[in-house]
């Protein structure tokens, strides 16, 4: 084999390449990595607004004998786009697609409301991070494929502008700004020229549009108009009333409460409007009242008027006393007592002899007893119907007890020395209990008798006779007399 021979410049060539290899190696080692940007790659996040601006060819061209069957071509430029992510920049795009047919009736200049099918490829940037990476530059956007199932065409004779847009709920995007609502707005000021063409006999074979389209939800509905509404408590004078409890009642079921202030004013704020409600206000001491009424958007007056309750029934009884005679007693106590065991007094009469009760139960059967100050005479009065509502005069008549029993003796006296004969004249004294005192006192008649009445029943009896020729005899009855008339008291002396 033949040899290599390195002449002293290749060795010198060899020895300075090695050493840059080396100095490479130490300042990589040395020196960290400069990290690269990436490029953003897929579906852009957010929703966007666009500039749109269109041209739709109608094949065949349509006219008012027909026409526009077959897919109407669409394609288009977006700019002035704004996203909402600010991240996303410089964003533009391309629309291309086509309506099943055409999606204008020339005749009508109404919709057909036919299906489109549409995509879109866009151009712009990303500056920012998602997740660990960071972005800055162009960016490669994800393509969108957006269709709907029924264009709305509105035509504007007033603007001479005809409007195209994808009505709100239909329309369906994927991809890049995707988002559950889509709006696409297409309008130009041809109306003339495009019913003019569609009068021709070529027809109409293209139609350039502008307008908007946007992948942005719609903005939320205004809130419903709301009614404030003061409700104005008061009596059937019309003075105000505080403090009422004021309710608004819808059907419902919803309900709101408010207590009236002073000037009698209960006011409520974002009531429905147009719905029947009921206002019921209630206080106490008066009756309840509701009124119905369907307020407006607005301010709104309401005016409820109470009427005061009736007072529960009740009696008011004026008693007058008096004596057997028709004499008003003063300073009798006067008690009513009802059926229901409840009771009423004691009053005492004036000097007038009258005795008065309010707030009397009605209807409740009910005596009126009066005793007299000594307690010796009382008296009553029923009403088995009880006391009506109002005033209820009431006479009350004392009457004293009835005398206490009696008893009826007759005393014979006779003398014993003289066979039993009557002794007239004879003094008969009756002594009761261990009194002293002559109780009652007799003298005999000729036949020897002596009768006494209105005696003590059931009191010892001590009775005394003496003649007249001074003899004395005593005689007691132990047992007392009985009620009535009594045994004849034979006494012989």
């Amino acid at each position: 084999m033949g040899k290599t021979h390195l002449t002293r410049r290749s060795r010198i060539s060899l020895s300075v390449w090695a050493g840059l290899v080396a100095l490479i190696g130490i300042l990589a080692a040395a020196s960290p990595a400069t990290a690269k940007t990436s490029k953003f790659v897929g579906d852009a996040p957010g929703w966007i607004t666009c500039a749109l601006s269109e041209k739709m060819t109608f094949s065949p061209p349509i006219t008012d004998a027909g026409g526009g069957t077959g897919a109407s071509a669409v394609t288009g430029n977006l700019s002035a786009c704004a996203a909402s992510d600010s991240r996303v920049i410089h964003v533009s795009g391309k629309l291309t697609g086509s309506f099943m047919k055409s999606p204008i009736d020339c005749a009508t200049l109404s919709a057909t409301r036919v299906s489109s099918a549409f995509n879109i490829t866009w151009k712009g940037g990303f500056h920012g991070s998602v997740g660990a990476n960071t972005y800055a530059g162009p960016a490669k956007f994800a393509a969108s494929a957006l269709s709907s199932s029924a264009e709305e065409f509105i035509p504007d004779g007033l603007n001479e502008d005809l409007l195209l847009p994808g009505p709100f709920g239909t329309s369906v995007m994927s991809g890049s700004f995707a988002n559950d609502s889509i709006s696409i707005t297409r309008s130009s000021k041809l109306q003339q020229s495009i019913t003019a063409a569609c009068a021709s006999q070529k027809g109409l074979t293209t139609l350039v549009l502008v307008g908007t389209i946007t992948t942005a939800p719609p903005p939320p509905p205004p809130p419903p108009p709301s009614a404030q509404v003061a409700v104005q408590v008061v009596d059937p004078t019309d003075a105000p009333l505080g403090g009422a409890d004021v309710t608004i009642t819808y059907a419902d079921g919803q309900s709101f409460g408010q207590r009236s202030g002073a000037d009698g004013t209960a006011s409520f704020s974002g009531q429905q409007v147009g719905v029947a409600a009921t206002i019921t206000a209630s206080l106490a001491g008066y009756q309840s009242a509701s009124v119905q009424e369907q307020f407006t958007a607005g301010s709104n007056n309401v005016t409820v008027t109470l009427v005061p309750t009736a007072p529960p029934p009740s009696a008011t009884v004026n008693v007058t006393v008096v004596d057997q005679s028709g004499n008003t007693v003063q300073g009798a106590d006067v008690t009513i007592t009802y059926s229901s065991g409840a009771t009423a007094g004691p009053i005492t009469t004036d000097g007038s002899g009258n005795a008065s009760f309010s707030d009397q139960p009605v209807g409740v059967p009910a005596t009126i007893t009066a005793t007299s100050s000594d307690g010796s005479s009382t008296g009553t009065a029923s009403f088995a119907s009880g006391f009506v509502n109002g005033a209820n005069p009431a006479l009350v008549s004392l009457i004293p007890p009835p005398p206490p029993p009696t008893a009826t003796v007759s005393v014979n006296v006779t003398d014993s020395a003289n066979g039993g004969a009557p002794i007239a004249g004879a003094s008969v004294a009756i002594y009761f209990g261990v009194s002293s005192t002559v109780f009652a006192t007799q003298t005999t008649d000729g036949s020897g008798y002596a009768t006494f009445s209105g005696l003590p029943v059931g009191v010892v009896a001590n009775i005394v006779v003496t003649t007249n020729d001074g003899r004395m005899q005593t005689q007691s009855v132990t047992s007392g007399f009985a009620a009535g008339s009594n045994p004849t008291v034979s006494i012989e002396i």
